[in-house]
């Protein structure tokens, strides 16, 4: 067989700081980041939409996403003289973001650019039918098309990069950016919490629609896969089971329970290394590199 076949999907883009050289060619900057050349707040004016968190600070702390639209389309936004060469640069390079400015544009034009509910995106469409919308939000961390994670396989079935059966995965996108050496994927918690919650919805929204199919209960179904309660709860009552037998066979409590061993081997991950740890050699003789 071709070699090729075992080859990781190449749509997974892991960032370098190559992928900025001719954006930064274009604005006269030497180098990332972009501040002090740019100033945070001229960023967040190339922003479509802003992405507001609540959340609270603790450990197992939860996050509910809410986003509003800017008031004006993005061309009537004052912005520095740098901040709208980066505004035209990702106009004429970024088709996902030119896009989504015109969409942003209409609405804005067919509403009188007045306040209102057309500023608010409902969380269902936000997370299920808004693909490259982080590309919207987060312009500057998504300078081209192919960045983008959330519309993998609508931006590459039209490519031919994928068959229609393929279901490229969003999450194994977004890891490689976060274990790249662009360290504002890992800072940015706002973007973090959109593209987990998506993550998490479509599974949810796939689980029902398969326990719809197969007429048992999401509950059960959700048993299956590890992200979900269900499926600890049933280890769980597995693990008793275990240790129930073997106390009735042996009597004895130090024979009772087992031992239980967690490891860490990178053979054993089952998602993608960063890109500096992607050798030649197999996973298990990078062990050394990890230990």
């Amino acid at each position: 067989p071709s070699p090729d076949k075992y080859h990781k999907l190449d749509a997974y883009v892991t960032p370098n700081s190559q992928h900025w050289e001719q954006l930064l060619a274009n604005l006269a900057l030497t180098g990332l980041p972009f501040t002090p050349g740019i100033s945070k707040e001229d960023l967040d004016t190339l922003a479509v939409l802003d992405l507001k968190i609540d959340y609270q600070t603790r450990r197992g702390g939860n996050a509910e996403i809410t986003s509003k639209q800017k008031n004006l389309p993005l061309f009537d936004i004052q912005r520095s003289e740098q901040a709208n060469r980066l505004f035209i640069w990702l106009l004429a390079n970024n088709d996902t973001y030119a896009s989504w400015v015109q969409f942003h544009k209409q609405l804005a034009n067919s509403n009188g650019n007045s306040k209102g509910t057309w500023q608010e995106v409902q969380t269902a469409n936000l997370l299920l039918n808004s693909p490259g919308i982080e590309i919207a939000a987060r312009p500057w961390l998504y300078p081209l098309a192919s960045f983008g994670d959330t519309d993998l396989s609508p931006r590459l079935s039209p490519l031919k990069w994928i068959t229609s059966g393929s279901l490229p995965s969003l999450r194994a996108s977004f890891l490689r950016k976060l274990t790249s050496r662009c360290i504002d994927y890992c800072r940015d918690f706002a973007l973090k919490s959109l593209l987990y919650d998506t993550a998490m919805a479509r599974t949810i929204t796939s689980l029902i629609s398969v326990a719809n199919q197969k007429n048992i209960a999401p509950e059960f179904a959700a048993q299956q896969q590890d992200m979900f309660e269900g499926y600890w709860l049933l280890q769980l009552r597995k693990m008793e089971d275990v240790c129930r037998r073997e106390y009735e066979n042996t009597g004895d409590l130090g024979k009772t329970f087992p031992n239980v061993f967690f490891t860490v081997a990178p053979a054993e991950w089952r998602y993608l290394l960063p890109e500096g740890l992607t050798l030649d050699d197999t996973l298990s003789e990078q062990q050394d590199l990890i230990t």
